[in-house]
């Protein structure tokens, strides 16, 4: 007699190979279109997955994510996912970060997130040579006038295609936004290097006053931001949330062909890595206190201080390392992570010391790697500035201060300056995930970005845009692709792919229409 369970039906179940995942597919309850390149004789794992949002609720609890590239996947292996960065649900960053766009892969107006709205599909193809799917939402914000914005995607044997329109009635910052791990570079037609900033942004209202360690560039012309992120030996996932990659490098291009100018920004994504360290310090000249202070120190804190030290002998630096606390008050010991990212002392004729210059006397401190070193042995950056003079200030027993002590004898010195914090981000920099932004201004936007994810050689050879509406992609195998997409602003978008090799036409390919996958 063969028993069935009443719940999971057949014990085993019979070889059978399904056809769906070598198709495309779309569900417009959830708000999702998927393509995957059609190459012929090419393994599956090899073919390209793309996938964009357009639901009205937000993908994984409610983001606000309509039009994001919410996934590209090659060779087993996946760039992001929306919880790529996770603070868990009980944390405010869950809702101040988490959650908002600007931590999607999408165009972000005025640094603002997106309110729900109606959103829908205008095309959805399948072919052999292209795949696309276009998308649409409006009334992005309600603290502006209603905005429209859609995205095309295609997706070709070798890259991905983004076209993305957005319109307003005023004048709108604009922020075409990707978060990746492991950036190599820039390289463009022109471009110059501008500015570092601490952050993205320091509105206290704009999720961008998260990321930090900001790297300002314009540029002119066609534009390739490099990224590599390596799954398996030699992978880095701390702060990242990704799981069951192959083993082996996923390598993505971005090209940013249209708009022709624009303000390139490069940050680091609000990773967690457990650094909220309570604290509290003070600073003694001869005994006498002169400044104190306590706070949370985590990604976004620094306590700073400018005391007269006229006359005094010896200065001491103390410090405090609390713990945390669970929900059932039970207290957890903090990692080791606090540093005087400034300290130093400035004489009567105005010359600045450093402290670690000095000959200092360390109690109950533990000095990790060094001078300038963070405790994994990296930089020490607090809210994204870097200090190669940092002391490492963590005391080795956290019941007890951790005291430094320098003596001012002979120096005639007048102040003393001082910046204490945490640094968040430990250790090897290399496979940081990014958020790497291309700006631009005006009532309407423009975007064309072809995004070529590959494991060991890129195929492209160049990348330009004749206008706001075609580009062209080169390959090294001699061949040209014309990508052109047509009435994005209306709703009857089409997107045409036209393939040449020595001047002559080898095939030509048209999606239009929002049928059945």
């Amino acid at each position: 007699m063969l028993l069935r369970d009443p719940i999971f039906g057949h014990g085993e179940l019979p070889e059978y190979e399904s056809q769906y995942v070598k198709k495309n597919a779309y569900a417009d309850n959830i708000g999702i279109a998927m393509l995957r390149s059609q190459t012929e004789n090419r393994e599956q794992k090899d073919q390209i997955q793309a996938v964009v949002r357009y639901g009205s609720h937000g993908y994984a609890h409610g983001h606000f994510d309509r039009t994001n590239l919410l996934s590209v996947m090659r060779y087993g292996r996946s760039f992001y996912n929306p919880e790529h960065v996770w603070w868990g649900y009980p944390h405010f960053m869950y809702k101040f970060y988490v959650q908002n766009s600007m931590t999607k892969n999408m165009v972000v107006v005025d640094e603002k997130l997106q309110v729900p709205s109606n959103s829908k599909r205008l095309l959805f193809y399948s072919g052999k040579a292209l795949q696309a799917a276009a998308v649409e939402t409006n009334e992005l914000s309600e603290f502006t006038e209603p905005i429209v914005q859609k995205r095309v995607m295609g997706v070709t044997d070798d890259y991905i295609v983004l076209f993305d329109y957005l319109k307003g009635e005023r004048e709108h910052q604009y922020d075409s936004l990707f978060q990746i791990k492991g950036f190599k570079g820039i390289r463009a037609d022109e471009l110059e290097y501008m500015r570092h900033t601490s952050q993205f942004t320091e509105d206290p209202l704009s999720d961008g006053q998260f990321i930090p360690d900001c790297s300002w560039y314009q540029v002119q012309g066609t534009s390739a931001a490099s990224f590599e992120t390596i799954f398996g030996e030699g992978e880095d996932l701390r702060g990242t949330r990704t799981f069951h990659n192959t083993p082996g490098s996923l390598k993505k291009d971005v090209h940013t062909a249209w708009p022709p100018k624009s303000v390139q920004i490069v940050g680091r994504a609000a990773e967690d890595h457990g650094y909220y360290i309570p604290l509290e310090y003070k600073v003694e000249a001869d005994g006498e206190v002169k400044a104190s202070g306590g706070f949370g120190s985590w990604l976004l804190a620094e306590g700073t201080c400018d005391i007269d030290i006229r006359g005094a002998r010896q200065l001491r630096l103390k410090v405090r390392n609390g713990p945390i606390y669970t929900e059932q008050k039970y207290p957890r010991k903090t990692k080791q992570g606090l540093f005087w990212g400034e300290a130093c002392v400035v004489t009567d004729d105005g010359a600045k010391i450093n402290l670690s210059e000095l000959a200092l006397v360390y109690d109950n401190v533990d000095q990790g790697h060094g001078i300038g070193k963070d405790y994994e042995g990296g930089r020490v950056t607090i809210i994204g500035n870097e200090y190669p003079h940092a002391l490492p200030a963590s005391p080795v027993d956290h019941d007890r201060e951790g005291v430094i002590t320098v003596s001012l004898a002979g120096l005639n010195a007048v102040r003393f300056v001082g910046l204490i914090g945490a640094d968040a981000f430990p250790g090897e920099e290399a496979q940081r995930r990014m958020t790497y932004a291309v700006r631009t201004y005006g009532k309407i936007a423009r975007y064309i970005t072809v995004i070529e994810p590959f494991e060991a050689q890129s195929v492209i050879d160049s990348v330009k845009a004749a206008d706001e509406n075609t580009v062209e992609v080169k390959l090294k195998d001699g061949r040209t692709q014309i990508i052109t997409v047509g009435h994005i602003e209306s709703g009857d978008v089409s997107v045409q792919l036209t393939e040449y090799r020595d001047g002559c036409i080898v095939r030509k390919e048209t999606a239009s229409g929002v049928g059945l996958p």
